[in-house]
């Protein structure tokens, strides 16, 4: 009997032990794998001049239960902001300005997406793709309309990727 407690309790011991070691282990091998991989924040929906993103904690891993939602955005791996053109001199006609995308680049990305809008108004200069290719020749840039970017950039987010993206959400 005296044997059957010991090897018991030893093994309620290891267990608590175990899974106490497993839970923190886990927890700091997503944090560790986030850090690597510079996880960018998912969009979790979209709408007529809406973007709803997961928000990021200051250690940088990415809060899923917290959600902020902006008008457009720039999104980057570890973080986001909303858009504001007024800033840069972004607009419809002249386009997604350097100003803009130098922020992104700033935060090490492999992938840049440039969205032009639901309805492809904003305009996207070849020569602001040239700059970023002569700038950040390692950077892939995609530029698409504003649904396939929410799900391009998604896509690459759930890999792991460096994402980063400016999102307009209307026009």
């Amino acid at each position: 009997m005296y044997v059957f407690l010991v090897v018991g309790g030893f093994a309620l011991f290891a267990s608590a032990v175990y899974i106490r070691f497993y839970k923190l282990t886990v927890e700091r091998a997503n944090k560790y794998l986030c850090s690597m991989s510079q996880c960018s924040p998912l969009i979790k929906k979209m709408s007529w001049g809406s973007l709803t993103v997961e928000t990021v904690r200051e250690d940088g891993t990415i809060n899923a239960n917290k959600l902020i939602t902006y008008r457009d955005a720039k999104l980057w791996p570890n973080g986001s902001r909303a858009w504001d053109w007024n800033e840069s001199g972004t607009g419809h006609f002249a386009g997604v300005q350097k100003q803009d995308v130098d922020e992104l680049l700033s935060h090490n990305p492999n992938i840049i997406i440039l969205s032009r809008g639901v309805l492809s108004q904003l305009k996207v200069p070849q020569s602001l793709i040239d700059y970023i290719n002569q700038s950040s020749p390692h950077v892939k840039v995609i530029v698409q309309t504003s649904k396939k970017a929410f799900k391009s950039y998604n896509q690459y987010a759930i890999q792991g990727e460096r994402v980063a993206a400016l999102i307009h959400t209307t026009c």
